[in-house]
Order: C-alpha cells, then sequence, then structure tokens
C-alpha cells in the first residue's frame, strides 16, 4: 500500500494522517530531538532540505 492510498482518521483529541510534504518541518523538529537521536538513531537530517529529500525517498 502506498502512502497516497492511506486514509485520514480523525477524531476530537487525535488526527493520524499519511506523511507528505506539508510536514518538512515536523519531521525536521522530531528527528533533531536528543532521545530521537539516542533511541532511534541520527537520519543526517539537518535542514528543511534534508527533511523535505527524507520524506521524498523514505517515506513516500
Amino acid at each position: 500500500m502506498k502512502i497516497g492510498e492511506l486514509k485520514t482518521f480523525e477524531t476530537e483529541r487525535l488526527l493520524l494522517k499519511p506523511t507528505s510534504k506539508e510536514d518538512v518541518g515536523f519531521i525536521l523538529e522530531l528527528f533533531n530531538t536528543p532521545k530521537w537521536i539516542e533511541f532511534i538513531g541520527d537520519r543526517k537530517v539537518q535542514n528543511s532540505t534534508d527533511a523535505e529529500e527524507y520524506i521524498e525517498t523514505k517515506i513516500l
């Protein structure tokens, strides 16, 4: 199943949606948190361009 085929689910307190290019800021911030790097590893996403490229090549 491709990301574009996934549905969005929303409740009053939760939103689950497929990742998109609009999530660049979130991915950049998340991937550079100390706990992410400690437990998951450094994905070498250092700027918005890296984040967009990561989304395009690894997620979409």
